[in-house]
C-alpha cells in the first residue's frame, strides 16, 4: 500500500515536472519572438537634403611693391542633412545543457534580412572652391571695384595705403561688399616695430599692410646705416585733376643691415603733405622702392609746390638724408 502511494506522487511530481519544463519552454520561445531589435553595424550615411548657399572670400596677396593686392574668390557653402543607416538585428538564445539539472544559455546577435534602422540626424558643412570672382563689382571703402579675369583687384588708388598716413591708425576694418552676396570683413594692421618673426601673412581674415607688400620691419639687433642713399623722383611739372608719381628709391651700400626704415611727406599743400613711404629693413647691398600717388585738386592755383621728403630708422631720425623736390604747377 505505501509503496503504491509512493509510486503515485513520483508519477504525479513527474508529472507536474515534465509540465513545468513544457510551459518554460514555450515561454522562452515566445520572449525570444518578442526580443527587442536593435542597432546592429553601421551599414551607410544618406544625405536626405542639401542646403546651399552661394557666397565669396576676399583675401590679400603677397606682392613686392607699393600696390595691395585682393584676391576675391566664389565661395558655396553647401549644408548636408545626413542620416546613419544600420541594420538591425535581434537576440537569439543559445541553450546548452550543463551538468543535467541547470541549463546555462548565452545571447546571439542575428541580422533581420531586409530591415534597417536610421539613427540620429545630423548636418555636415562643406566649402566649395568655385574658383576666381572674375569682372565683377565690389564696393569697398565705399567706391565701386571691378574685379579683373583672375577675380583681383589692384589698389592702384592707394586707397588702403592712404589709410595709414594717419600715425594714429593701428588697424582698418576693411568691408566689401557684393551686391546680392552680401559683406565681407577683413582686419588690416601695420606693425612699424615687429619684435618677432609672424607666422605669415595670411591669418584668416587679418593682415598685416607692410608684410603682405613683402617689408621687413623687424627690429634687427646692431643695426647701421652707414652707406644708406636715399633718391626721390617726381615729375617737375603738374597741371590740376593730374595723378603725380613720387618714387622713393632706398640703397644700402653699408656693410650693416638697415633696420625699419620709413619716410613721410611734408608740404604746404594739403595734398601732398602726410603721405608715408615704406622700406623696412634692408640688407648690405641691397636696394627698394616705394611709390606714392597723388591727385591734384581740380582748383589747385598755379605756382610752386614743395615737398621734402624725411626718413627714420630704428636708430631714429636721418636729417641729412632729407630730399626736397619741387613740383610747378600750372
Amino acid at each position: 500500500m505505501g509503496n503504491a502511494l509512493m509510486s503515485k506522487r513520483t508519477s504525479l511530481l513527474l508529472a507536474l515536472l515534465g509540465l513545468f519544463v513544457g510551459v518554460m519552454c514555450c515561454f522562452g520561445q515566445d520572449g525570444a519572438a518578442d526580443r527587442p531589435r536593435r542597432r546592429g553595424r553601421l551599414l551607410r550615411t544618406e544625405v536626405r537634403k542639401t542646403e546651399r548657399q552661394d557666397g565669396f572670400e576676399c583675401r590679400m596677396l603677397p606682392t613686392s611693391g607699393s600696390f595691395p593686392f585682393l584676391q576675391i574668390t566664389r565661395k558655396t557653402l553647401l549644408t548636408h542633412h545626413e542620416v546613419q543607416i544600420f541594420e538591425v538585428v535581434r537576440e537569439v538564445a543559445r541553450q546548452n545543457k550543463g551538468d543535467g539539472i541547470t541549463i546555462r544559455g548565452t545571447v546571439d546577435y542575428e541580422v533581420i534580412p531586409g530591415e534597417v534602422l536610421e539613427g540620429e540626424w545630423t548636418t555636415r558643412e562643406e566649402l566649395v572652391d568655385n574658383g576666381p570672382f572674375a569682372e565683377t563689382d565690389f564696393e569697398i571703402f565705399g567706391q565701386r571695384w571691378r574685379t579683373d579675369r583672375d577675380g583681383q583687384i589692384v589698389d592702384t588708388a592707394q586707397v588702403l595705403v592712404r589709410a595709414f598716413d594717419d600715425l594714429r591708425t593701428m588697424t582698418v576694418e576693411l568691408t566689401i561688399t557684393h551686391a546680392t552676396l552680401g559683406v565681407k570683413k577683413m582686419t588690416v594692421s601695420r606693425n612699424l616695430l615687429r619684435r618677432a618673426e609672424s607666422v605669415g601673412a595670411d591669418r584668416g581674415a587679418s593682415y598685416d599692410l607692410l608684410e603682405v607688400l613683402g617689408l621687413d620691419f623687424l627690429q634687427h639687433r646692431l643695426p647701421g646705416r652707414d652707406g644708406l642713399t636715399m633718391e626721390v623722383s617726381a615729375p617737375a611739372a603738374a597741371s590740376a585733376g593730374d595723378v603725380v608719381k613720387i618714387t622713393v628709391t632706398a640703397s644700402n651700400g653699408g656693410n650693416q643691415q638697415v633696420s625699419t626704415l620709413l619716410g613721410r611727406s611734408f608740404s604746404r599743400e594739403t595734398w601732398a603733405n602726410g603721405r608715408m613711404f615704406y622700406f623696412g629693413g634692408l640688407k648690405p647691398g641691397e636696394k627698394r622702392s616705394f611709390t606714392r600717388l597723388l591727385t591734384v585738386p581740380e582748383d589747385i592755383k598755379a605756382g610752386a609746390c614743395f615737398v621734402t621728403v624725411g626718413f627714420w630708422d630704428l636708430l631714429g631720425t636721418l636729417p641729412d638724408q632729407a630730399r626736397k623736390i619741387r613740383i610747378d604747377l600750372k
